[in-house]
């Protein structure tokens, strides 16, 4: 695919994120997927750290939404690299309420 097309992949899974729509941003995803998310965590966050295929993925989102409520979720810069745009990075902000003690967070 091009790198327009990864792009826009990646647009329409944050998009189906943000309406709660998990099922289609896994439909999203390859069998193979490896799928690094909240970067610079691990070991506090449970949901930091490699990923390794659609049902660790799944298990990912389960993690976030039992331990954070969004207020703002923003991807503002979506880069893709790669000879044909394989790789596609987010980069973004949030703002939201840690559930286990009420405490805001916010992180780009």
């Amino acid at each position: 695919m091009s790198a327009d097309r990864n792009t826009q992949v990646v647009k329409d899974a944050y998009a189906a994120f943000l309406r709660g729509d998990i099922a289609t941003v896994l439909n999203a995803l390859t069998d193979d997927v490896e799928w690094d998310g909240v970067k610079g965590t691990e070991g506090t966050l449970p949901q930091a750290g490699l990923r390794r295929g659609k049902a660790e993925v799944a298990r990912f989102f389960q993690q976030v939404d039992s331990t954070t409520q969004f207020e703002r979720f923003e991807p503002q810069e979506y880069i893709a690299q790669g000879a044909q745009g394989e790789s596609v990075a987010v980069v973004g902000t949030y703002t939201g309420i840690v559930k286990a003690n009420g405490q805001r967070t916010t992180s780009d």
